[in-house]
């Protein structure tokens, strides 16, 4: 019990981050996909189908990312704990659908989709999910599917009191290490590349990997 009731806690803990603090205005106003983010996104959307259908995992207020991917004939449809960031992402991004709800949880009704993406949110889910959350990633998605994750760097496992202003917590192993669990999941890596060498002030690895053929 005592388990589960610290990893509802980091939930709450994240939640009550995003609904208070102003990450929105430090980190995603006015903000345009960096070179490496829109270079990284075209090799993304160069191996999905037509009109693909993307699951966001933490679509936060939905820009820059999903407005871009639905500027390039993507549907997106967006999971979020915040019910801020998707009040605020229904009005940034009109064409996709949002829905507030935690995405490790959330009921899909067998939905399978073209694509999951998920950046900056799976560094907030407790890590000894990670191998469970890539597990229900690989049932979601069809046949020769792609995933779109940005992942933990080093080893990271706290709470600081004082991100955006407010408490926030991570928990994700190093990169070898969640590459390894994504594998496991049944994925090959196409690419991982960290932003840190393309001249991002942060470190986290962007992930693309595809469901392998059973």
């Amino acid at each position: 019990m005592k388990k589960s009731n610290n990893l509802n806690k980091m939930r709450d803990i994240v939640k009550e981050g995003y609904e208070k603090n102003n990450y929105f205005k430090k980190y995603r106003r006015n903000r345009d996909l960096t070179d490496f983010e829109t270079d990284f996104f075209k090799k993304f959307i160069e191996i999905l189908p037509e009109t693909p259908e993307i699951l966001d995992w933490g679509s936060g207020p939905g820009v820059p990312y999903d407005l871009y991917l639905s500027e390039n004939n993507c549907i997106i449809t967006g999971i979020d704990l915040s019910e801020k960031h998707v009040k605020m992402a229904k009005k940034n991004v009109r064409m996709a659908k949002y829905f507030v709800g935690d995405f490790t949880k959330y009921d899909y009704a067998n939905k399978k989709y073209d694509s999951i993406i998920s950046l900056y949110s799976i560094i907030h889910i407790p890590r000894k999910e990670h191998q469970d959350l890539f597990n229900n990633a690989n049932k979601l998605i069809k046949e020769g599917g792609i995933v779109l994750f940005t992942i933990g760097f080093k080893d990271k496992d706290e709470i600081k009191d004082d991100f955006c202003d407010y408490k926030m917590a991570w928990s994700h192993y190093e990169s070898e290490v969640t590459l390894k669990l994504l594998e496991n999941a049944g994925f090959e890596i196409l690419l991982a590349r960290n932003e840190f060498d393309y001249g991002s002030d942060e470190r986290h690895i962007w992930v693309l990997a595809k469901k392998k053929k059973l």
